[in-house]
């Protein structure tokens, strides 16, 4: 079939995703500062899958790290990445979304940001981990 081809962006997502089971907290931290970057810089698209993993592995270090800093940074860098999808999709023409995710689009546009910050970290937390 036609598979899409595979982007070295997703090959890089991957790779810093995979570190998520580190203990160690300056990983953890790179690894939320390279996410954030990858997902908010205007120049490099992440779509996806990716977008997904990205997104989870901040969850998940806002959620398992023992470091309250490594915490404030997912939580911040969760709430620019929502934000910066968001932006992308108002600004996409013609952008072809299902039903349900345009739903789930109207329903996030309508929420203030912090509010759809932390909605989204208690709504998805355990189904994306």
């Amino acid at each position: 079939g036609n598979v899409p081809a595979r982007c070295l962006i997703d090959a890089v997502i991957d790779s810093i995703a995979g570190c998520a089971d580190q203990a160690d907290e300056l990983v953890q931290l790179r690894q939320v500062e390279a996410l954030q970057a990858a997902l908010t810089t205007p120049s490099c698209e992440v779509h996806g899958n990716s977008c997904v993993l990205a997104i989870s592995t901040c969850v998940k270090v806002y959620k398992d790290s023992k470091s309250q800093t490594n915490q404030r940074q997912a939580n911040q860098a969760l709430t620019q990445m929502l934000s910066s999808i968001t932006q992308r999709m108002e600004l996409t023409p013609g952008l072809k979304i299902d039903a349900g995710s345009e739903a789930a689009y109207r329903e996030l546009k309508a929420l203030p940001r912090a509010a759809v910050r932390q909605d989204f970290i208690k709504s998805h937390t355990d189904q994306m981990i």
